[in-house]
């Protein structure tokens, strides 16, 4: 069964940002756990995934980082479903942890002005299609 989206379960992690900052030691990967971990509790019984995005990477370049990787494992292991990356404007790599997702970078899907740094790369993008159910993120 596809899920719906209900705006009262859409929240965005800014909104919890600010209130989480002093439950955080500052590392990146510390905000993450605790803005989740809120996110779990302000959005139960009604949230099946949850999927956070992250700004991340070098432009232009598919090259995954290593802190890149610290940061969508910890997002998994603070209960994350799947992570979604982007700002690299070209595709990337999809990898699995925990037999969750982490897509570093779809490309372009929409953008509305040409750069003078893109190029035929910038061009290519995909869409990541999943099933949303009771026990999370399949297919």
């Amino acid at each position: 069964m596809a899920a719906r989206v209900h705006p009262q379960h859409v929240r965005s992690a800014h909104q919890l940002t600010h209130h989480l900052l002093a439950e955080s030691d500052g590392s990146d990967t510390a905000l993450l756990a605790a803005v989740l971990s809120r996110a779990k509790v302000d959005l139960a019984p009604g949230c099946r995934a949850i999927q956070p995005t992250r700004h991340w990477g070098s432009s232009m370049s598919p090259h995954v980082h290593d802190f890149q990787r610290e940061i969508g494992t910890a997002a998994i292991d603070a209960g994350a479903h799947a992570v979604f990356g982007g700002h690299q404007h070209v595709v990337s790599a999809i990898e699995f942890y925990k037999r969750c997702p982490i897509v570093h970078c779809s490309g372009n899907l929409l953008f509305d002005k040409w750069e003078p740094f893109f190029n035929e790369e910038t061009l290519k993008t995909f869409l990541f299609g999943a099933t949303v159910d009771a026990d999370g993120l399949r297919d």
